[in-house]
């Protein structure tokens, strides 16, 4: 029996609390009936303890989740160098005196031993399985001069995973990326950038440096990722939001009305970066789609099943949107959407793709744009998230990710006339960089055998994919955002002909 099995009876409620308060927990809303200890490595011994747990959440509703919790304890009257809101359990009494458990990512010391764990040169021993640390080549660089020490900037507030930057004179150097909800198998994030690093000449993600997983009856799971920190100017989000703020201000100081043609020449000064950036992210998928013999990547064809399959999980998904669907003409246009698939034998190939693709997932470097957590989708099974999708999946989401940075931006704005004046530009600011985007993707990877030969076609099924990305949407902010849900609800109602 551990130390930590000794704690555990009370700790558990504790957790139950804290994991509640975390943006990373997935089961919010489910009923929680235990929070039980699945394995344990301890990476330093009490009375200064730091221990990686894997912790197993059971629900009343459904299978169990798994989280990976990075614990820290304190025996005695020893200080604790954390934020109070970072303690799990206060002070308990125990036959070695009071103990307190924090989350030991709120302490820089524990997150310098968590990277210091990729000099491990042999498995580290849990209770039940191992923790096995595998480093490429490039890790003695991404991690710089020993002789020079690396500083902690933690990063993982308000983040589905938890990252910690960790800067050396001054300047970021290195990301240690945790999965907090776990499952069994590789992640798709440390996979697919392990595949580009090792098979392609991609260069437009961050350096993989390694990763940290823990292996049990034969089982790999992946815990954390290591990866080179790229010097950026901010998301593509924080370039949308920058955009609209320069046009929000040139609408303010125009007086009248502008014609289409004017309105559309403020906007494209603006917004030709949107033209890179699909640009890059053809390249990507372009790099995906270039094994034939990985069987996890070579691409497969998409099939007539393959859309009957998404059409019939749009239709499924209709609670929400029944007022929607129930127009004649939302029948009319969805029906015609999928006569226009099936007048083409040639509807291209599956290949892995990013799998969650937004404006959130690409951060600016001067003129050029880096692509990072291939991850997908948060909400989805791991299963999910590494099966093969045609790499419209992709395109659709920086699609509704365009009208959300708009929608988002006139959300901000205070005054329903001020709101109503920057509507027009802010719209045509959404087609300008999404025409842009459709446009450098196409330049790179028309000719690719992944998407579908026939044009009508393609609309179609970018169509198809667009709604089921807002269709998650929906759900998503559901569960998240309430108060958002109106912004996928009105794009669903305009794709529908409401």
């Amino acid at each position: 029996m551990t130390f930590l099995d000794y704690l555990w009876n009370d700790l558990a409620s504790n957790l139950a609390s804290y994991f509640g308060q975390q943006r990373w927990y997935g089961g919010k809303g489910r009923p929680l009936q235990e929070v039980r200890l699945a394995d344990v490595a301890w990476l330093r011994s009490p009375p200064n303890g730091l221990a990686l747990a894997i912790v197993a959440c059971n629900y009343a509703d459904g299978l169990p989740e798994f989280y990976l919790m990075p614990l820290g304890f304190v025996l005695g009257d020893r200080p604790v160098h954390v934020p109070p809101e970072a303690i799990i359990m206060p002070k308990l009494q125990t036959l070695a005196g009071p103990a307190v458990v924090y989350d030991a990512l709120a302490e820089p010391a524990a997150c310098t031993f968590l990277l210091d764990l990729m000099k491990l040169k042999v498995p580290l021993p849990a209770q039940i399985g191992q923790i096995v640390v595998q480093a490429t080549p490039i890790f003695p660089n991404v991690r710089g001069p020993s002789s020079q020490p690396l500083v902690v900037n933690n990063n993982s507030v308000d983040q589905s995973n938890r990252c910690i930057r960790y800067d050396q004179q001054g300047k970021g150097r290195v990301i240690l990326k945790l999965f907090s909800k776990l499952e069994a198998g590789i992640n798709p994030d440390y996979e697919i950038a392990l595949f580009l690093s090792e098979h392609t000449t991609f260069a437009n993600m961050a350096p993989l440096a390694g990763a940290i997983s823990y292996v049990a009856y034969g089982t790999e799971t992946t815990l954390a990722l290591v990866q080179g920190f790229e010097p950026n100017s901010g998301s593509a989000w924080n370039l949308a939001q920058a955009n609209l703020g320069q046009l929000f201000e040139r609408a303010k100081s125009t007086k009248g009305e502008l014609t289409d043609e004017e309105l559309l020449e403020q906007v494209s000064q603006l917004a030709g970066w949107a033209n890179r950036l699909g640009q890059r992210t053809g390249e990507l998928h372009v790099a995906l789609a270039s094994n034939q013999q990985l069987p996890e990547f070579k691409p497969e064809p998409l099939t007539y099943h393959d859309v009957a399959m998404l059409a019939a999980s749009l239709t499924q998904k209709t609670d929400a949107v029944r007022a929607e669907w129930e127009n004649l003409k939302a029948l009319e246009i969805f029906r015609g959407k999928l006569a226009d698939v099936t007048k083409t034998l040639d509807l291209g190939q599956k290949i892995r793709c990013h799998g969650d693709y937004h404006l959130g997932q690409v951060v600016c470097k001067e003129d050029d744009f880096i692509i990072i957590d291939f991850e997908g989708e948060p909400i989805r099974c791991l299963a999910d998230r590494r099966a093969k999708r045609s790499p419209l999946k992709d395109v659709a989401g920086m699609v509704r990710s365009f009208d959300y940075a708009a929608s988002v931006f006139l959300r901000g704005i205070s005054g329903e006339g001020l709101r109503q004046k920057m509507e027009p530009w802010a719209r045509t600011w959404q087609d300008a960089v999404t025409g842009g985007f459709l446009e450098g993707y196409l330049a790179e990877a028309s000719q690719a055998k992944f998407l579908p030969g026939d044009t009508a076609a393609y609309d179609a099924l970018l169509w198809l994919f667009t709604l089921e990305k807002a269709l998650y949407e929906l759900h998503y902010e559901s569960l998240h955002r309430p108060d958002w849900m109106d912004i996928p609800r009105q794009s669903i109602k305009l794709m529908l002909g409401g």
